[in-house]
């Protein structure tokens, strides 16, 4: 607390400490054991201080003090009791009740005390009346000057009593009403000596969404904004009385981005700014829309502590690893470490303070830190680029030889020529700015190729496979230490060539050589028509000919038919009579039909009994198929052993033997024989996921990674296996222990076998959202091509006859999963990375009732 004078006080858990700003003269005031005049607790959570300079301390266990400088004096309100001077006014009473001997008819005044000695909040009001919020004694008000004091506490049996004795926050808004926010029953509105209560009812929309109330401020419009820890952030109408909630919706941008919430802030244009457990929000009170800020922003962390606003439209705010300051008009972050002269990074929730001449104070855990920003300016330099290397196929290039792309130093060359066959390069760089260089900034992207820059941050190397025959431009750009960019950057272009197959002039001969076959083939055709049409022409003339001879001959038949349609008329009348005999055979015919149906009838019930046979051969199938599974692990287990005793046997060859080659044979032997013994693993796998029942234990994922990366260790050395393990606070997996280790195996096995250098580079992350536990898995490997997505979770699938894999490891993930009622899904970039998404859900619904569910 700042006060006028240039005073500030501190208050901590070892007393509090008081620096004169003018004269930088620093004291200190804590308890004293054996002291008649001394404060009653050196845990000071909360300060307020009167005009008159009495100073109101709130303790974390032995309730309240007050100060009066001018006089020296302690007075220490505590539960059932208070002292003065270290003298306990229950004992001063009752001593003088004791020998005062006199008599009167007036009652000695009535002692009040605090109703719990833990303060978590202090609120003076308008009216000199001071209110005390304890951590299990219900609210207490005091008149500042009588010093009685009113208490406040909840009862079961009355509704118009405060909703719980934890008080966490106290606000008085502009018309003089007192919101009490408390830590498990919801907001409290104090009007005529009685609460109204608002808790959180997740059947009713229009509730509070929380009843964790950790603070409340109001806008210009009237609004109240109530924080919560685990409910969000809710808005109160007063004139509807009604909340509007806000909570975090997952994959929506503009929501929430999380429930829990740490600190919030008002700024003078209407812009509500939230700090919570997952980054900073902004919202627009005017259309109750949220901007999310986090670490893909570039902020130090996603846990907001606190919040401040200076005079320079920039907002400062406190994580638990470092200081962001972010331009609320351009909205760049630029942050502050221990690089930057931070004490300490990690600082403390709500631990925030902004003086009156505009000095900021942020409290740490070792310490504060105070600034006045202002004063604070960026380094406007901005950096040339330098590229310093170029490789091919991860081995630098020569300078100068013959048949050498590089004829210059690649700093010095403007144009680089390639072959088809170098399907690797790569380019390392360096900004020439070396004022805190380690958070100097990189981006880059292949014109031609690429469309977007690519932001890598500190890393100084880009890599490129499988550039197609073309022109490429090559860009890179960098910024300083405090974000200011060298747009202009350095370029390079690139030419490609093509195979001799894929040049223009092998083109232009192709398409001559088409171009003439066609003419020549029209030619022949037209030669072939001229002489077809002259043969035609000279079969249409005898064809003429045979028709004139045939004209004849049609005449005299012509008299013929004549003749014969008498004969036809007569036939007609024999065909009346034929067809009165049919009429009778047709009779008959739905007379056979009826009988084909009863025939149908019988054939329906020789189907059905063939069809129960089938269902007996099906039966006798999944038998026969159990015993097939159970052939396959017996035989791979009994196979187990005279593999093991064939490894034994080669190292001891190996050990015995002197001689190279049969040394070399030795070992080609032993690695079949690993080959063979990591199949047979993976087939008793196979079994182990098909017949056992899932047991659900808590996963300790340690323990999981340390047996993962020591049965892995036969594939790559341990100083080329770099495991990063990252786990969410609170983070928790009930599951089959054996069948995560089999999934977290054969993924970090999978990453080893396709990375692309020496050493394989593996991020596990571990987090949860509302419905899921999620799982992910990214590797710096050769990638997985999109097509083979769909493919790659197959038995025995490999992408190519030079796959390392045995085609086992991902369909034993994918099987795994699904026995654990999880899915799984891959992302993937060709000759960068390869990430695994593994989702297993929070409640698991049976079949039957999904539906019923959705």
């Amino acid at each position: 607390m700042d006060d006028k004078s240039g005073i500030l006080w501190i208050g901590t858990n070892a007393g509090i400490s008081i620096i004169d700003r003018q004269s930088d003269r620093f004291t200190w005031h804590k308890r004293t054991p054996g002291l008649a005049n001394t404060m009653s607790s050196n845990n000071i959570q909360s300060i307020y201080k009167e005009n008159n300079g009495v100073l109101w301390l709130g303790t974390f266990d032995k309730g309240l003090i007050k100060y009066d400088p001018s006089t020296e004096i302690y007075t220490n309100y505590l539960y059932d009791d208070y002292l003065v001077e270290g003298e306990s006014i229950t004992r001063r009473n009752r001593i003088l009740r004791k020998f005062d001997q006199r008599k009167t008819a007036k009652k000695p005044d009535r002692i009040h005390y605090l109703s719990h000695n833990r303060i978590y909040a202090l609120h003076r009001d308008l009216n000199k009346r001071l209110w005390i919020g304890t951590g299990g004694g219900g609210l207490n008000v005091m008149n500042i000057n009588t010093g009685n004091i009113t208490k406040y506490n909840y009862d079961p049996e009355d509704e118009t009593s405060l909703s719980s004795d934890y008080i966490r926050c106290i606000y008085e808004d502009r018309k003089g009403r007192v919101w009490i926010g408390t830590e498990d029953a919801g907001l409290n509105l104090f009007e005529k000596g009685k609460f109204t209560r608002f808790v959180s009812d997740k059947n009713d929309i229009f509730t509070l969404g929380g009843n964790d109330v950790r603070a409340i401020v109001e806008d210009a419009r009237g609004y109240l904004w109530i924080a919560t820890f685990g409910g969000g952030l809710s808005k109160f109408d007063p004139q509807e009385n009604k909340f509007t909630r806000f909570f975090h919706i997952e994959d929506k941008l503009n929501s929430l981005s999380s429930n829990s919430i740490y600190s919030m802030l008002l700024d003078a244009n209407d812009k509500l700014w939230i700090g919570t457990a997952e980054g900073l929000n902004m919202l627009d009170v005017s259309t109750n829309r949220f901007e999310q800020f986090s670490r893909t922003n570039l902020l130090l962390s996603n846990s907001i502590y606190a919040i401040l606003d200076d005079q320079q439209g920039n907002l400062w705010v406190s994580t638990n690893n470092g200081i962001s300051r972010l331009n609320k008009s351009t909205m760049a972050i630029k942050n502050y470490d221990s690089e930057d002269g931070l004490l300490s990074t990690e600082f403390n929730i709500g631990a925030a303070h902004m003086t009156g001449n505009g000095e900021m104070l942020f409290g740490g855990i070792n310490g504060y830190c105070t600034f006045f920003p202002d004063e604070i300016t960026d380094n406007l330099y901005k950096p040339d680029i330098l590229i310093t290397n170029f490789k091919i196929l991860n081995e630098e290039v020569p300078v100068g030889d013959k048949g050498s792309p590089l004829q210059k130093h690649i700093s010095e060359t403007d144009t680089i020529i390639l072959s088809y066959k170098d399907v690797s390069i790569s380019f390392e760089f360096v900004a020439l700015n070396f004022t805190d260089s380690k958070k100097n900034n990189y981006a880059y992207k292949m014109e031609g190729l690429e469309p977007n820059w690519n932001y890598v941050g500190s890393r100084r190397f880009a890599n490129y496979t499988n550039l197609q025959p073309g022109d490429y431009t090559f860009r890179v750009k960098a910024s300083n230490n405090d974000g200011i960019w060298n747009e202009r950057g350095k370029s390079i272009y690139i030419i490609v060539k093509p195979p001799f197959w894929r040049t223009w002039w092998f083109y232009s001969l192709v398409t001559v050589f088409i171009l003439s076959s066609i003419f020549l083939t029209i030619q022949i055709r037209t030669r072939k028509l001229h002489r077809s049409k002259i043969a035609l022409e000279d079969q249409v003339k005898s064809r003429t000919r045979q028709i004139e001879s045939q004209n004849t001959v049609l005449e005299q038949a012509n008299k013929e038919i004549l003749n014969q349609k008498n004969e036809i008329e007569v036939q007609n009348k024999l065909l009346n009579e034929q067809n009165a005999e049919i009429s009778q055979a047709k009779k008959k015919l739905d007379k056979s039909n009826q009988e084909l149906i009863s025939i149908n009838a019988n054939l329906e019930n020789i189907v059905a009994d063939r069809t129960s046979s089938l269902k007996f051969m099906n039966d006798k199938l999944i038998v026969a198929n159990n015993e097939l599974d159970l052939f396959i692990y017996r035989a791979s287990h009994d196979l187990k052993g005279p593999i093991a005793r064939l490894l034994g046997m080669t190292l001891l060859a190996k050990m015995d033997n002197k001689d190279e080659v049969l040394k070399e044979y030795i070992e080609l032997i032993e690695k079949g024989a690993l080959d063979i013994n990591k199949t047979l693993n993976k087939l008793n796998n196979i079994h182990f996921i098909n017949r056992e029942l899932i047991t659900r234990e808590e996963i300790d994922f340690d323990k999981v990674m340390k047996e993962c990366r020591s049965s892995l260790l036969n594939l790559i050395d341990d100083d080329d296996l770099a495991i990063d393990l990252s786990m969410e606070s609170g983070f928790s997996l009930k599951s089959d222990y054996i069948l995560i280790k089999i999934i977290m195996e054969n993924l970090l096995e999978n990453a080893i076998i396709f990375k692309k250098t020496k050493k394989a580079e593996i991020k596990v992350e571990l987090k949860s959202s509302r419905k899921s536990i999620i799982i992910s898995v990214e590797d710096n490997g050769l990638g997985i091509i999109k097509e083979q997505h769909g493919k790659i979770f197959e038995m025995f699938y490999r992408g190519s006859e030079r796959s390392k894999g045995n085609g086992l490891g991902l369909y034993l993930v994918r099987k795994a999963v699904e026995k654990l009622n999880g899915k799984i899904e891959v992302e993937s970039q060709e000759g960068k990375y390869a990430c695994f998404t593994i989702l297993f859900p929070k409640v698991i619904v049976p079949k039957e009732l999904e539906s019923l569910v959705n």
